[in-house]
C-alpha cells in the first residue's frame, strides 16, 4: 500500500500527540514535588537549581571575593516563598526544573552539570534572548538571587560602603 497524504497527516497527529503528552508527563512530573528535609517549599533539586543560578549570576570576583552559590540563596527563597500563593509557588518551582533542562538542547546536559564557566554563559544567553518569556524568567531570578546575595552578612559590607546605612539582614 503506497504513503498517501492522508497517512503523513495522521503520523504528524500522532507524533503531535506524543510530544504534547510526553512534555504534559514532564510538566506533572516537575510540579509540586515534596519538600526537601530542611526546607517549607523547596525540593534538593529546586535548591540546588538556585545555588547554581546564584552562582552564575553572582561569582566571586576580586571585588567581592564570596560567590552567590554559598551563601544560602536557596534557605532566602524557600523563606520567601512563604508569602505566594500555592499555585505560583508551585509555578516558580516548575519553572526551576524548566530552566535546568533548557541547556540539554544547546549543551548537551542540564543547568546543573554545566561547569561554572558555562552556566555563567548559558544565563547571560537567556538574558540576552530575543524570547521576551525566556528574558523575563532569567532577569527575575537574576533579581530574586541579587535580594539574596547583595543582603547577605558576607557580603553586605560591601554594599554598605556604597551605600551608608545599615545595608543587610
Amino acid at each position: 500500500m503506497p504513503l498517501t497524504r492522508r497517512h503523513l497527516l495522521a503520523m504528524g497527529a500522532l507524533a503531535t500527540a506524543a510530544s504534547v503528552v510526553g512534555v504534559a508527563a514532564v510538566g506533572v512530573s516537575w510540579w509540586d514535588q515534596p519538600a526537601g528535609a530542611g526546607y517549607k517549599h523547596l525540593s534538593d533539586d529546586e535548591a540546588a537549581i538556585i545555588l547554581a543560578l546564584a552562582g552564575a549570576a553572582y561569582p566571586a570576583t576580586p571585588q567581592i571575593p564570596v560567590s552567590g552559590a554559598t551563601l544560602d540563596a536557596d534557605r532566602f527563597l524557600d523563606s520567601a516563598m512563604d508569602g505566594l500563593a500555592p499555585l505560583l509557588g508551585d509555578a516558580v518551582r516548575a519553572a526551576l526544573h524548566g530552566i535546568n533542562a533548557l541547556p540539554m538542547s544547546s549543551h548537551g546536559g542540564s543547568f546543573l552539570s554545566l561547569t561554572d564557566a558555562e552556566r555563567g554563559a548559558v544565563l547571560i544567553s537567556w538574558i540576552d534572548s530575543d524570547l521576551m518569556p525566556l528574558r523575563g524568567v532569567a532577569t527575575l531570578l537574576v533579581a530574586l538571587m541579587g535580594m539574596a546575595y547583595t543582603s547577605h552578612p558576607e557580603v553586605a559590607p560591601f554594599f554598605a560602603v556604597l551605600h551608608g546605612c545599615g545595608y543587610g539582614r
